[in-house]
């Protein structure tokens, strides 16, 4: 959470934290710097019994789950009057505001229908080496108030391979290839 810090003994302060630096993006669409997300990977193992003694084997890993959760909210106006003087027209202004909501629902599909894996920019998992996730389902769940729209991404890791070419991804790409004929 950015903004205004309140230290014990000095008082408050600007600070900036990391979501204020490094937003997370999956693909070219921005998330909120409120979202929440999880990752769990699952070992590949099989698991035998001999003679009383539990045998176990490692074949691997599974590839790394990833729930995002977010809420898309709309700017709101208690009124069309701000400190006693009326602004016309402020009423249709909040009502156009209910489309942001709409057009973060339209990207947000353009994004789910993409078939191949999407980048991902997010310090913790490209820490844990994911790079690209591939959306294996998206939900709108009923909100609680009618001014945002909660929104839960489910998805898995991917190494890349036919990934959906998209800005940053495909000049990291690009660069990486260079570098290897240029002998960097």
């Amino acid at each position: 959470m950015s903004g205004i810090r309140e230290l014990a003994p000095g008082g408050p302060f600007i600070g900036l934290s990391v979501p204020d630096f490094a937003p997370f993006m999956l693909g070219d669409y921005k998330l909120p710097s409120s979202t929440k997300y999880s990752v769990r990977q699952e070992k590949n193992f099989t698991s035998t019994i001999l003679k009383k003694k539990n045998v176990i084997e490692v074949a691997g890993f599974n590839p790394w789950q990833v729930t995002i959760e977010f809420e898309i909210v709309r700017p709101m106006y208690n009124g069309v009057e701000i400190a006693g003087v009326s602004i016309p027209g402020l009423d249709a202004v909040a009502g156009a505001l209910s489309l942001d909501i709409i057009s973060e629902v339209r990207k947000l599909v353009k994004l789910w229908e993409k078939t191949k894996a999407i980048s991902v920019q997010n310090e913790t998992l490209n820490e844990l080496g994911i790079e690209y996730l591939f959306i294996s389902s998206i939900e709108f769940p009923d909100p609680d108030v009618e001014w945002t729209l909660p929104v839960r991404i489910q998805a898995e890791s991917d190494d890349g391979e036919g990934a959906d070419p998209s800005g940053a991804a495909l000049l990291t790409k690009t660069l990486d290839a260079l570098k290897g004929v240029v002998g960097l």
